[in-house]
Protein backbone atom coordinates (compact mmCIF):
# COMPACT_ATOMS: atom_id res chain seq x y z
CA UNK A 1 0.00 0.00 0.00
CA UNK A 2 1.06 3.37 -1.03
CA UNK A 3 2.52 4.84 2.23
CA UNK A 4 0.83 8.09 2.48
CA UNK A 5 -2.55 5.91 1.69
CA UNK A 6 -2.02 3.74 4.50
CA UNK A 7 -0.84 6.83 6.79
CA UNK A 8 -3.87 8.60 5.93
CA UNK A 9 -5.97 5.75 7.40
CA UNK A 10 -4.26 5.10 10.21
CA UNK A 11 -4.42 9.00 11.35
CA UNK A 12 -8.16 9.39 10.16
CA UNK A 13 -9.17 6.67 12.71
CA UNK A 14 -9.46 9.01 15.89
CA UNK A 15 -10.83 12.30 14.52
CA UNK A 16 -13.15 9.92 13.18
CA UNK A 17 -13.88 7.84 16.02
CA UNK A 18 -14.04 11.38 18.18
CA UNK A 19 -16.94 12.35 15.56
CA UNK A 20 -18.30 9.11 16.81
CA UNK A 21 -18.38 10.54 19.82
CA UNK A 22 -19.83 13.67 18.79
CA UNK A 23 -22.95 11.92 17.43
CA UNK A 24 -23.76 10.70 20.99
CA UNK A 25 -23.07 13.85 22.86
CA UNK A 26 -27.02 15.04 22.90
CA UNK A 27 -27.73 18.83 23.87
CA UNK A 28 -30.74 19.92 21.88
CA UNK A 29 -34.09 18.31 23.55
CA UNK A 30 -32.21 16.31 26.10
CA UNK A 31 -34.35 16.43 29.42
CA UNK A 32 -31.66 16.58 32.60
CA UNK A 33 -33.58 16.17 35.67
CA UNK A 34 -36.69 16.34 34.06
CA UNK A 35 -35.88 19.45 32.65
CA UNK A 36 -34.94 20.51 28.99
CA UNK A 37 -32.26 23.29 29.27
CA UNK A 38 -31.69 23.68 25.68
CA UNK A 39 -35.15 23.08 23.84
CA UNK A 40 -34.58 23.74 19.83
CA UNK A 41 -35.29 27.01 18.96
CA UNK A 42 -34.16 28.21 21.79
CA UNK A 43 -30.85 29.72 20.39
CA UNK A 44 -30.95 29.13 16.50
CA UNK A 45 -27.34 30.21 15.85
CA UNK A 46 -26.53 26.95 18.39
CA UNK A 47 -29.12 25.10 16.56
CA UNK A 48 -27.67 25.78 12.92
CA UNK A 49 -23.56 25.03 14.22
CA UNK A 50 -24.53 22.02 15.83
CA UNK A 51 -26.68 20.75 12.13
CA UNK A 52 -23.71 21.40 10.34
CA UNK A 53 -20.89 20.20 12.66
CA UNK A 54 -23.21 16.98 13.92
CA UNK A 55 -25.28 16.09 11.50
CA UNK A 56 -23.98 17.31 8.14
CA UNK A 57 -20.41 16.42 8.62
CA UNK A 58 -20.10 14.51 11.65
CA UNK A 59 -22.75 11.80 10.24
CA UNK A 60 -20.14 11.26 7.23
CA UNK A 61 -18.06 9.38 9.97
CA UNK A 62 -19.49 5.90 9.64
CA UNK A 63 -20.04 5.89 5.95
CA UNK A 64 -16.16 6.39 6.01
CA UNK A 65 -15.26 4.18 8.40
CA UNK A 66 -17.10 1.65 6.13
CA UNK A 67 -15.87 2.98 3.39
CA UNK A 68 -11.86 2.46 4.64
CA UNK A 69 -13.07 -1.23 5.92
CA UNK A 70 -13.89 -2.11 2.70
CA UNK A 71 -10.81 -1.15 0.60
CA UNK A 72 -8.68 -2.98 3.54
CA UNK A 73 -10.47 -6.48 3.50
CA UNK A 74 -10.19 -6.44 -0.30
CA UNK A 75 -6.43 -5.20 -0.11
CA UNK A 76 -4.06 -7.34 -2.32
CA UNK A 77 -7.36 -9.35 -3.30
CA UNK A 78 -6.69 -8.37 -6.89
CA UNK A 79 -7.97 -12.30 -7.47
CA UNK A 80 -10.42 -13.90 -5.44
CA UNK A 81 -8.98 -16.72 -3.12
CA UNK A 82 -10.59 -18.87 -0.83
CA UNK A 83 -7.68 -19.35 1.14
CA UNK A 84 -7.22 -15.37 1.58
CA UNK A 85 -10.86 -14.96 1.96
CA UNK A 86 -11.03 -17.36 5.01
CA UNK A 87 -7.75 -15.92 6.43
CA UNK A 88 -9.55 -12.77 6.59
CA UNK A 89 -12.46 -14.11 8.19
CA UNK A 90 -10.24 -15.44 10.47
CA UNK A 91 -8.83 -11.88 11.67
CA UNK A 92 -11.83 -10.54 11.81
CA UNK A 93 -12.80 -13.34 14.50
CA UNK A 94 -10.33 -11.57 16.51
CA UNK A 95 -10.89 -7.98 15.60
CA UNK A 96 -14.27 -8.05 15.35
CA UNK A 97 -16.32 -11.01 16.83
CA UNK A 98 -15.00 -11.65 20.24
CA UNK A 99 -14.58 -7.93 20.97
CA UNK A 100 -18.05 -7.42 20.25
CA UNK A 101 -18.95 -10.44 22.80
CA UNK A 102 -16.80 -8.99 25.32
CA UNK A 103 -17.98 -5.52 25.10
CA UNK A 104 -21.76 -5.98 25.13
CA UNK A 105 -21.66 -8.64 28.20
CA UNK A 106 -19.48 -6.12 29.73
CA UNK A 107 -22.33 -2.84 28.91
CA UNK A 108 -24.43 -5.45 30.03
CA UNK A 109 -23.02 -5.89 33.44
CA UNK A 110 -22.24 -2.18 34.07
CA UNK A 111 -25.94 -0.96 33.01
CA UNK A 112 -27.12 -4.13 35.69
CA UNK A 113 -25.00 -2.33 38.47
CA UNK A 114 -25.76 1.30 37.79
CA UNK A 115 -29.35 0.19 38.09
CA UNK A 116 -29.01 -1.50 41.45
CA UNK A 117 -26.85 2.15 42.66
CA UNK A 118 -29.14 4.64 40.99
CA UNK A 119 -31.58 2.97 38.72
CA UNK A 120 -32.71 7.03 37.68
CA UNK A 121 -29.20 7.45 35.72
CA UNK A 122 -30.25 5.22 33.41
CA UNK A 123 -33.45 5.03 32.90
CA UNK A 124 -34.13 3.61 28.97
CA UNK A 125 -32.06 0.86 29.92
CA UNK A 126 -32.86 -2.17 31.35
CA UNK A 127 -30.89 -4.83 33.46
CA UNK A 128 -30.43 -7.87 32.08
CA UNK A 129 -31.73 -9.25 35.61
CA UNK A 130 -35.05 -8.08 34.32
CA UNK A 131 -34.53 -9.65 30.76
CA UNK A 132 -36.06 -12.50 29.44
CA UNK A 133 -33.53 -15.06 27.83
CA UNK A 134 -34.95 -13.57 24.61
CA UNK A 135 -34.22 -10.22 25.56
CA UNK A 136 -31.11 -10.98 26.72
CA UNK A 137 -30.05 -12.71 23.30
CA UNK A 138 -32.28 -10.07 21.37
CA UNK A 139 -29.20 -7.75 22.79
CA UNK A 140 -26.92 -9.09 20.68
CA UNK A 141 -29.14 -8.48 17.38
CA UNK A 142 -31.12 -4.66 18.09
CA UNK A 143 -28.62 -3.76 20.79
CA UNK A 144 -31.03 -1.16 21.50
CA UNK A 145 -30.73 -2.66 25.40
CA UNK A 146 -26.82 -3.53 24.24
CA UNK A 147 -23.90 -1.35 23.36
CA UNK A 148 -25.73 0.82 20.53
CA UNK A 149 -22.53 1.58 18.36
CA UNK A 150 -21.64 -1.98 18.49
CA UNK A 151 -24.18 -2.05 15.60
CA UNK A 152 -21.54 -0.70 13.46
CA UNK A 153 -19.28 -3.79 14.10
CA UNK A 154 -22.68 -5.83 13.77
CA UNK A 155 -23.46 -4.91 10.30
CA UNK A 156 -19.35 -5.36 9.01
CA UNK A 157 -19.08 -8.83 10.28
CA UNK A 158 -22.26 -9.69 8.33
CA UNK A 159 -21.07 -7.74 4.90
CA UNK A 160 -17.70 -8.87 4.84
CA UNK A 161 -19.55 -12.67 4.71
CA UNK A 162 -21.03 -11.56 1.67
CA UNK A 163 -17.45 -10.76 0.10
CA UNK A 164 -17.29 -13.49 -2.52
CA UNK A 165 -20.15 -11.78 -4.21
CA UNK A 166 -19.34 -8.37 -3.61
CA UNK A 167 -15.76 -9.41 -5.45
CA UNK A 168 -17.81 -11.15 -8.61
CA UNK A 169 -20.10 -7.77 -8.79
CA UNK A 170 -17.51 -5.29 -8.60
CA UNK A 171 -14.77 -7.40 -10.62
CA UNK A 172 -15.90 -7.45 -14.42
CA UNK A 173 -16.46 -4.62 -17.08
CA UNK A 174 -20.09 -3.69 -15.24
CA UNK A 175 -18.55 -2.89 -11.89
CA UNK A 176 -19.27 1.01 -12.87
CA UNK A 177 -22.72 0.12 -13.65
CA UNK A 178 -23.31 -2.03 -10.72
CA UNK A 179 -21.95 0.55 -8.67
CA UNK A 180 -23.91 3.15 -9.84
CA UNK A 181 -27.33 1.16 -9.33
CA UNK A 182 -25.98 0.79 -5.62
CA UNK A 183 -25.58 3.76 -5.57
CA UNK A 184 -29.19 4.75 -6.70
CA UNK A 185 -30.29 2.30 -3.97
CA UNK A 186 -27.95 4.34 -1.04
CA UNK A 187 -29.90 7.26 -1.76
CA UNK A 188 -33.61 5.99 -2.18
CA UNK A 189 -33.55 5.24 1.31
CA UNK A 190 -34.49 1.40 -0.07
CA UNK A 191 -32.81 -1.25 2.32
CA UNK A 192 -31.37 1.43 3.52
CA UNK A 193 -31.49 0.32 7.89
CA UNK A 194 -31.68 -3.90 7.23
CA UNK A 195 -29.02 -5.03 9.78
CA UNK A 196 -25.52 -5.85 7.79
CA UNK A 197 -26.86 -5.77 4.18
CA UNK A 198 -28.43 -2.17 4.37
CA UNK A 199 -27.20 0.50 2.30
CA UNK A 200 -25.75 2.64 5.22
CA UNK A 201 -23.29 -0.15 5.34
CA UNK A 202 -23.08 -1.95 2.36
CA UNK A 203 -22.86 0.85 0.12
CA UNK A 204 -20.10 2.78 1.11
CA UNK A 205 -18.33 -0.83 2.13
CA UNK A 206 -18.74 -1.97 -1.47
CA UNK A 207 -17.33 1.99 -2.81
CA UNK A 208 -13.96 1.38 -0.73
CA UNK A 209 -14.13 -2.18 -2.02
CA UNK A 210 -13.94 -1.35 -5.62
CA UNK A 211 -10.73 0.48 -5.49
CA UNK A 212 -8.89 -2.43 -3.99
CA UNK A 213 -10.61 -5.11 -6.06
CA UNK A 214 -9.80 -2.85 -9.30
CA UNK A 215 -6.18 -2.29 -7.82
CA UNK A 216 -6.35 0.72 -7.31
CA UNK A 217 -5.32 3.61 -4.53
CA UNK A 218 -8.44 5.66 -3.69
CA UNK A 219 -6.07 8.72 -3.19
CA UNK A 220 -3.98 8.36 -6.02
CA UNK A 221 -7.11 8.46 -8.26
CA UNK A 222 -9.08 10.82 -6.34
CA UNK A 223 -6.66 13.55 -5.50
CA UNK A 224 -6.81 15.11 -9.19
CA UNK A 225 -10.81 16.10 -8.22
CA UNK A 226 -9.85 17.30 -4.64
CA UNK A 227 -10.84 20.96 -5.48
CA UNK A 228 -14.14 20.07 -7.52
CA UNK A 229 -15.13 17.55 -4.89
CA UNK A 230 -14.39 19.96 -2.39
CA UNK A 231 -16.51 22.76 -3.85
CA UNK A 232 -19.51 20.20 -4.43
CA UNK A 233 -18.85 19.10 -0.94
CA UNK A 234 -19.87 22.81 0.39
CA UNK A 235 -22.42 23.52 -1.96
CA UNK A 236 -24.45 20.27 -1.33
CA UNK A 237 -24.08 20.70 2.62
CA UNK A 238 -25.05 24.12 2.17
CA UNK A 239 -28.16 23.81 0.25
CA UNK A 240 -29.10 20.86 2.76
CA UNK A 241 -28.37 23.13 5.80
CA UNK A 242 -30.64 25.88 3.84
CA UNK A 243 -33.56 22.97 3.42
CA UNK A 244 -33.53 22.22 6.66
CA UNK A 245 -33.83 25.91 8.24
CA UNK A 246 -37.07 25.88 6.25
CA UNK A 247 -38.29 22.48 7.63
CA UNK A 248 -37.43 20.36 4.17
CA UNK A 249 -35.75 17.14 4.49
CA UNK A 250 -34.10 15.47 1.35
CA UNK A 251 -32.76 12.40 2.27
CA UNK A 252 -30.97 11.86 -1.06
CA UNK A 253 -29.35 15.11 -1.24
CA UNK A 254 -28.32 14.23 2.40
CA UNK A 255 -26.56 11.08 1.67
CA UNK A 256 -25.28 12.26 -1.73
CA UNK A 257 -23.05 14.72 0.41
CA UNK A 258 -22.46 11.68 2.56
CA UNK A 259 -20.83 10.26 -0.90
CA UNK A 260 -18.65 13.35 -1.29
CA UNK A 261 -17.87 13.94 1.90
CA UNK A 262 -16.05 10.24 2.21
CA UNK A 263 -14.21 10.65 -1.20
CA UNK A 264 -12.88 14.49 -0.19
CA UNK A 265 -11.91 14.03 3.93
CA UNK A 266 -8.87 11.59 3.24
CA UNK A 267 -7.96 13.63 0.59
CA UNK A 268 -6.91 16.38 2.79
CA UNK A 269 -6.14 14.19 4.99
CA UNK A 270 -3.62 13.06 3.06
CA UNK A 271 -2.81 16.65 1.63
CA UNK A 272 -2.22 17.62 5.58
CA UNK A 273 0.36 14.63 5.90
CA UNK A 274 2.62 15.25 2.97
CA UNK A 275 2.93 19.09 3.98
CA UNK A 276 4.32 17.95 7.68
CA UNK A 277 0.96 19.11 9.06
CA UNK A 278 0.31 16.00 10.47
CA UNK A 279 2.03 12.55 11.53
CA UNK A 280 0.58 9.27 12.64
CA UNK A 281 0.65 8.91 16.37
CA UNK A 282 0.14 4.50 17.01
CA UNK A 283 -1.36 5.42 20.79
CA UNK A 284 -4.22 7.46 18.96
CA UNK A 285 -4.37 5.23 16.13
CA UNK A 286 -4.66 1.92 18.40
CA UNK A 287 -6.40 3.27 21.49
CA UNK A 288 -9.74 4.45 18.55
CA UNK A 289 -11.30 1.61 18.84
CA UNK A 290 -11.07 1.54 23.31
CA UNK A 291 -12.87 4.86 22.69
CA UNK A 292 -15.58 3.24 20.41
CA UNK A 293 -16.67 0.98 22.42
CA UNK A 294 -15.88 2.47 26.48
CA UNK A 295 -17.40 6.38 25.63
CA UNK A 296 -20.83 5.17 26.27
CA UNK A 297 -20.17 4.60 29.69
CA UNK A 298 -19.13 7.88 30.41
CA UNK A 299 -20.47 9.82 27.51
CA UNK A 300 -24.32 10.54 29.89
CA UNK A 301 -21.70 12.26 32.57
CA UNK A 302 -20.85 15.35 30.61
CA UNK A 303 -23.18 15.97 28.55
CA UNK A 304 -25.70 16.29 31.60
CA UNK A 305 -23.23 18.14 34.27
CA UNK A 306 -22.12 20.95 31.83
CA UNK A 307 -25.87 22.75 32.84
CA UNK A 308 -25.22 22.02 36.44
CA UNK A 309 -21.71 23.69 36.00
CA UNK A 310 -22.15 26.79 33.69
CA UNK A 311 -24.86 29.62 32.48
CA UNK A 312 -27.53 27.75 29.90
CA UNK A 313 -26.91 29.55 26.59
CA UNK A 314 -26.14 29.55 22.96
CA UNK A 315 -22.46 30.07 23.49
CA UNK A 316 -22.06 27.39 26.26
CA UNK A 317 -24.01 25.00 24.53
CA UNK A 318 -21.44 25.47 21.25
CA UNK A 319 -19.00 24.73 24.02
CA UNK A 320 -20.14 21.53 25.30
CA UNK A 321 -20.63 20.06 21.74
CA UNK A 322 -17.04 21.33 20.89
CA UNK A 323 -15.44 20.23 24.23
CA UNK A 324 -17.21 17.14 25.23
CA UNK A 325 -16.63 14.80 22.70
CA UNK A 326 -12.56 15.61 23.18
CA UNK A 327 -13.38 15.60 26.78
CA UNK A 328 -14.23 12.05 26.60
CA UNK A 329 -12.27 10.59 24.13
CA UNK A 330 -9.22 11.44 25.83
CA UNK A 331 -10.78 10.60 28.96
CA UNK A 332 -10.96 7.10 27.30
CA UNK A 333 -7.80 6.86 25.89
CA UNK A 334 -6.29 7.78 29.38
CA UNK A 335 -8.24 4.57 30.83
CA UNK A 336 -6.90 2.67 28.02
CA UNK A 337 -3.52 3.56 28.78
CA UNK A 338 -4.08 2.90 32.37
CA UNK A 339 -5.33 -0.59 31.98
CA UNK A 340 -2.62 -1.59 29.26
CA UNK A 341 -0.19 -1.15 32.29
CA UNK A 342 -1.74 -3.37 34.69
CA UNK A 343 -3.77 -6.03 32.50
CA UNK A 344 -2.30 -5.95 28.97
CA UNK A 345 -3.41 -9.25 27.79
CA UNK A 346 -6.85 -8.68 28.74
CA UNK A 347 -7.09 -5.36 27.05
CA UNK A 348 -5.39 -7.13 23.74
CA UNK A 349 -8.41 -9.68 23.59
CA UNK A 350 -10.94 -7.04 24.02
CA UNK A 351 -9.36 -4.39 22.02
CA UNK A 352 -9.40 -7.52 18.94
CA UNK A 353 -5.74 -7.43 18.95
CA UNK A 354 -3.15 -10.29 18.25
CA UNK A 355 0.32 -10.16 19.84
Amino acid sequence: MNENTSQTIAILRFPLIVTVVLLHTYIIDRPVGGVIYVPHGEYPLFDLFAHVYQSEFGNMSVPLFFFISGFLFFYGMKKFSWLKFGHKLKKRIHSLLIPFFIWNVVFMLFVALVNMISPSLLTFKKSFVDMTFGEIANCFWNLSQGLIPLWFIRDLMIINLFAPIIYILLKNKMSKLILFGFTILFLSQIFHYVPGIGMRCAYPYMLGAWFSINGKDFIFVLNKYIYPLTILLIILVGFDTYLWTNDVSLFALNRFAQIIGIMTIPLWMSRCIEAGVLKKNDFLSKGSFFVFVFHMFIIYIPTKLWVYMFPVNGWTATMALLFIPLLVAFFCLGVYKVLLMFMPKVVTIAMGERN
